[in-house]
C-alpha cells in the first residue's frame, strides 16, 4: 500500500496535484516553498497526530494555515483499488474504506524527542508488532476494577460483623455473672418461681423474635438499596432515538426492539421489588404486633416479681436485655460465613483475571522482544535495542502517591520505594490482608508506617493498582568506539543515527520524513541512511524532504518533486524521476552538494559493488 496522490484545494498550496511512486520519493526545493507544509498536510489528511503533544499541536496549527478554507484529498494505492480520503478545515472527513492504514510520520524535531521520551521508544517497537489490540485488556481491566470493588465492599462488611462478633464473649460473661442473682430470684417462692418460668419464656419468645426482627430488616434494606438501583437506572423516559431519515437501512432495527424489551422488563422488574419491599415491610409490622403484646405481658410478669423482691425487676430486665442480645449476636455467624464464602470465590475470579491480564501483557512483552532481536540483527553492532519487562514504572509510582497525598507519609519519597519493591498485585493483596509485615519486610519501612500506608490503601479504589500501567521499558544505544551510549548519553546528531534506520525498518508502512538530514553528516547518510534506504524493498514507500543532494541521488530516487514558490502560494516546478534532465538541473543547481553528489554516485555503487 502507498500514496498515490496528493491534491490541494485552497490556501497557499492551492491546485497541488501530485502524484506519488513505491520506492524513495524525495521533495527538494528552496525554503518556504511548501516542502515541509505537504508532509503536515498529509499528516492531517490521515489523522496522524504528532509524536509528543507539542510537535501533534504545531503540526495541526501548521496544516489549518496552509489549508485555509479548503481540504486535501489523498489517494491510497492497495494492489489493483485505490480509495481515497479527504479532510477539511472545517472538520468534515470521508474515507472511502476502513482499516486504511496510516503512514508513519516524523517532523524535524520529533526524531529526537521521540528518542528521549519512554513513551516514544515504546511506540516505535510496537509500530513493528502486528494484530497488536488492547480490547482484551481493557475488557479484563474493567472486569477486575468490578471485581475489586465488590471485594472490598465485603471486606468492610466481614470486618464490621466480626467487630460485633467479638462483643460474644463479654456479653455471655455477663450473662454468667448474672446468673446467681436469677437462681436467688427463683427460690424466693413457688409462686416467683412459676413466674420466673413464665418471664424466661417469654424472654426466650421475645428473643426469637428480636432475631427474626432483624433479619427482616436486612432483608428489607437489601430489596430497597437493589429497587432504589434499578429505578435510577429506569428512571429516564426518553424514548428511544430512532434511526435518522436518510442514512440508509437501519443496521439497528433488531437491537432496538431488544433494548425497549429490555428497558419494559426491567420496568416489570422494578414493580416486583416494589411489591417484594412492600410485603416484607408488612412482615415486619405483623412481626411487631405479635412483639407488643408479648412485651406487655412480660413488664406485668417483671412487675409482680419485683413486688415479690425489691430489685428482682431489675435483674430480670438484664436477664432479657442480655439474652436478647445476645441472640442476634449468635444470628450474624451464619451470615458472617455466608459473605466470606462469597468473598473467596470472588477472590477466586479475580486472581483468574489478574493471571490473564499478566498473560497479555506476558505476550505483548514478548512480541517486543522479538521486534529488539530482529532490529538488533539487521542494525547490530552499530544500534542496539533491548526491553525491560515492566520496567517503566511511572504510572505506577504515581499512582501511589496520589493515593497517599493527604496522608501524612512523604509520598514522594515513599512512592517510588513501593513502586520498586512491590509488584500493583502484591501491593493490592497486602493491602485487602492488612499485610502489615509483609509490606514492612519489603519496603524496608516501619511496622507504623507500613499500618498507615495499609489505612490510606484501604480508603481508595484498590481496583486501580491492580490494573495500573506497568510498562515495558525500550532502551537504545549506540556503538561508540568499543562501548555502547545510551541515547541519553548521545549528541542530538547521535540519536538521530539511531532513530532513522529504526524508522526505516518499518517495510510494511509508508515512511515519511521532514528532513531526516538535520543534525547527522554525511557521512552517516552514505554509511547508514542510504544502506537502509536500499535495502527496504521496491514496492515499499518512502517520501522525503530534503536540502541534502546525497538522499535522492545516492538513494536512486524513483520520484523527484521540485517546489517552487511565489511568495504566495507553493507549487510543484519539476516532477519526474532522478534521470530526468530537469531533476538532475534541479539537484545540481538549488540542492547542497547537488553536483557533487553526481559525481559520488559512481563511487558509490562501486564500492557496494566490490563488497558484494
Amino acid at each position: 500500500m502507498y500514496i498515490e496522490r496528493i491534491q490541494v484545494e485552497d490556501g497557499f498550496l492551492d491546485g497541488l496535484d501530485l502524484h506519488f511512486k513505491p520506492g524513495l520519493n524525495t521533495i527538494i526545493g528552496a525554503r518556504g516553498t511548501g516542502k515541509t507544509s505537504i508532509i503536515e498536510l498529509v499528516r492531517f489528511g490521515f489523522g496522524v497526530s504528532g509524536h509528543t503533544a507539542d510537535s501533534a499541536k504545531r503540526s495541526q496549527e501548521h496544516a489549518m494555515s496552509i489549508l485555509g478554507e479548503g481540504q486535501v484529498v489523498i489517494t491510497v494505492r492497495d494492489g489493483s483499488a485505490s480509495f481515497t480520503l479527504s479532510r477539511a478545515a472545517n472538520g468534515t472527513s470521508k474515507q472511502e474504506r476502513s482499516g486504511i492504514r496510516a503512514p508513519i510520520i516524523f517532523s524535524q524535531t520529533e526524531i529526537e524527542a521521540v528518542a528521549l521520551q519512554p513513551g516514544g521508544r515504546l511506540a516505535m517497537i510496537d509500530g513493528f508488532v502486528q494484530g497488536q489490540s488492547k480490547d482484551e485488556e481493557k475488557a479484563v481491566t474493567a472486569e477486575i476494577l468490578s471485581i475489586t470493588s465488590q471485594v472490598t465492599n465485603y471486606l468492610h462488611e466481614i470486618e464490621e460483623l466480626q467487630a460485633a462478633l467479638a462483643e460474644l464473649p463479654e456479653l455471655l460473661k455477663q450473662l454468667s455473672e448474672l446468673k446467681p442473682a436469677e437462681d436467688n430470684l427463683t427460690r424466693i417462692s413457688a409462686d416467683a418461681s412459676t413466674k420466673a418460668k413464665s418471664f424466661n419464656t417469654l424472654t426466650l419468645h421475645l428473643s426469637q423474635l428480636a432475631v427474626a426482627d432483624s433479619a427482616l430488616v436486612r432483608f428489607t434494606q437489601q430489596v430497597d438499596r437493589l429497587r432504589s438501583a434499578l429505578a435510577e437506572v429506569t428512571s429516564s423516559k426518553a424514548p428511544i432515538e430512532q434511526w435518522p431519515v436518510g442514512a440508509g437501512d437501519d443496521p439497528l432495527q433488531t437491537e432496538r426492539a431488544e433494548l425497549s424489551e429490555i428497558q419494559n422488563i426491567l420496568r416489570a422488574q422494578l414493580k416486583r421489588l416494589t411489591d417484594v419491599s412492600r410485603r416484607s415491610s408488612l412482615a415486619a409490622q405483623n412481626l411487631t404486633e405479635k412483639r407488643m403484646p408479648l412485651e406487655a405481658q412480660s413488664r406485668a410478669v417483671r412487675k409482680e416479681i419485683e413486688s415479690l423482691k425489691a430489685g428482682a425487676g431489675e435483674v430480670s430486665r438484664q436477664g432479657q436485655q442480655l439474652r436478647e442480645h445476645i441472640a442476634q449476636v449468635e444470628s450474624l455467624k451464619q451470615l458472617t460465613e455466608a459473605k466470606a464464602a462469597t468473598l473467596k470465590e470472588l477472590t477466586y475470579r479475580r486472581n483468574q483475571l489478574l493471571e490473564s491480564f499478566d498473560k497479555i501483557r506476558d505476550k505483548r512483552f514478548q512480541s517486543r522482544q522479538a521486534t529488539a532481536a530482529l532490529l538488533n540483527k539487521s542494525l547490530g553492532p552499530r544500534i542496539r535495542v533491548t526491553v525491560e519487562k515492566a520496567g517503566h514504572n511511572q504510572s505506577y509510582s504515581a499512582l501511589v502517591a496520589e493515593i497517599l497525598k493527604g496522608s501524612g507519609l512523604r509520598y514522594n519519597e515513599l512512592a517510588p520505594l513501593v513502586a520498586r519493591s512491590l509488584s500493583p498485585r502484591e501491593l493490592l493483596e497486602a493491602a485487602e490482608n492488612s499485610d502489615v509485615e509483609f509490606i514492612s519486610e519489603a519496603t524496608g519501612i516501619s511496622r507504623d508506617r507500613s499500618m498507615r500506608f495499609i489505612s490510606a490503601l484501604r480508603q481508595t479504589d484498590l481496583g486501580r493498582l491492580g490494573t495500573v500501567s506497568l510498562e515495558d521499558a525500550v532502551s537504545l544505544s549506540l556503538l561508540d568506539g568499543k562501548d555502547y551510549k545510551s541515547i541519553e548519553e548521545l549528541s542530538t546528531g547521535q540519536r538521530c543515527t539511531v532513530v532513522l534506520p529504526i524508522v526505516l525498518r518499518h517495510v510494511n508502512r509508508v515512511v515519511i520524513v521532514d528532513q531526516p538530514e538535520d543534525h547527522i553528516d554525511n557521512a552517516f547518510i552514505t554509511d547508514t541512511l542510504i544502506k537502509a534506504i536500499m535495502e527496504r524493498d521496491p514496492n515499499s514507500q518512502i517520501i522525503f524532504s530534503t536540502h541534502n543532494a546525497n538522499i535522492p541521488v545516492l538513494g536512486s530516487a524513483d520520484y523527484v518533486v521540485q517546489m517552487g514558490s511565489d511568495g504566495h502560494r507553493g507549487f510543484p516546478m519539476v516532477h519526474d524521476s532522478l534521470e530526468a534532465p530537469a531533476v538532475v538541473n534541479a539537484i545540481s543547481t538549488v540542492m547542497e552538494g547537488g553536483a557533487d553528489a553526481f559525481k559520488r554516485r559512481a563511487a558509490f555503487y562501486s564500492g557496494h559493488r566490490s563488497r558484494a
